[in-house]
């Protein structure tokens, strides 16, 4: 029987420790980097649920100014607060400056209109609607119509819409 050189039992012991561990801290090291991976593709679910949450908030607040602009008799004060709270949402959730500028002016155009509707006198045209032919009304009332289409140009390019579906349109006012 020869004896085993003391070398080779020690590198044969050193295996026998050091395999297992090396073969768990590569298992540590594959189960790190997936969790890594796992962590990342979480973190962009998240953020893009965010982004979609707040396309979703900012199509709202433009849709409430663009309804509230149009949809109300412009005496009618009530509606004054309405419209600056879809204006300040559109500040806060607002995705770019040409769209908040846009809805800026709308805002302070529409304001203008429904200030001056409460000063200028007003006529029976039919018996559901009433008119005035103060010139500065008009003129008001056309510049809040311009105001619209560009900020109904800029929220379009905002949420996306291809440049073809920007293009300046002609809306029924």
């Amino acid at each position: 029987m020869t004896t085993v050189p003391a070398w080779l039992a020690i590198v044969v012991a050193f295996i026998g420790i050091v395999g297992p561990l090396g073969a768990q801290g590569i298992g540590w090291l594959v189960k790190r980097s997936e969790l890594e991976q796992q962590r990342k593709l979480k973190d962009i679910e998240l953020k893009e649920a965010r982004q979609k949450r707040l396309r979703d908030e900012r199509i709202k607040a433009y849709t409430d100014l663009a309804r509230l602009a149009f949809a109300h008799a412009t005496t009618d004060p009530s509606i004054d607060s309405k419209i600056l709270t879809a204006y300040s949402t559109i500040t806060l959730v607002g995705d770019s400056s040409e769209t908040i500028l846009a809805a800026q002016e709308l805002c302070t155009k529409t304001l203008e209109l429904r200030d001056l509707a409460r000063k200028v006198e007003w006529e029976d045209i039919t018996e559901e609607r009433r008119g005035t032919s103060d010139p500065a009304y008009k003129e008001t009332d056309a510049a809040v119509r311009e105001a619209f289409k560009r900020f109904i140009t800029a929220v379009r390019k905002d949420i996306g819409h291809p440049p073809e579906a920007t293009d300046p349109i002609e809306l029924l006012l």
